[in-house]
């Protein structure tokens, strides 16, 4: 998450790092509600130098199964000592299907089981 042009895990902003996406309706109503998984893996680089490392990387995923792909709100819902907070909330063309890591309206993954 980011504040400005500074990013960082939530618990860096004092919040608790789970993170709740909500799909709405355009009027705001609840259609269905996922917690982000976090999925990490080991990878496999090359330094500058050209030595090959291994690292480990991190991402954060939802997914709306059974949902048509359309119009609709997406809503973050950050918590604070488990209370929520108000969410920040994004219109978006949500398609389970679009694979684009990082976008730049809500750099997190919407990615469903193929």
């Amino acid at each position: 998450m980011c504040s400005g042009d500074i990013c960082g895990r939530p618990s860096f902003f004092d919040l608790d790092d789970e993170i709740t996406v909500e799909l709405r309706e355009k009027s705001g109503t609840i259609l269905d509600s996922k917690k982000v998984v976090v999925e990490t893996s080991e990878k496999q680089g090359t330094t500058l130098d050209g030595r090959k490392i291994s690292y480990k990387e991190t991402e954060r995923r939802f997914c709306f199964e059974d949902k048509r792909d359309g119009d609709y709100l997406l809503a973050f819902v950050l918590h604070k000592d488990g209370v929520s907070q108000p969410a920040v909330i994004f219109p978006t063309n949500y398609s389970h299907k679009r694979r684009k890591p990082c976008d730049p309206v809500y750099m997190v993954e919407p990615s469903c089981p193929k």
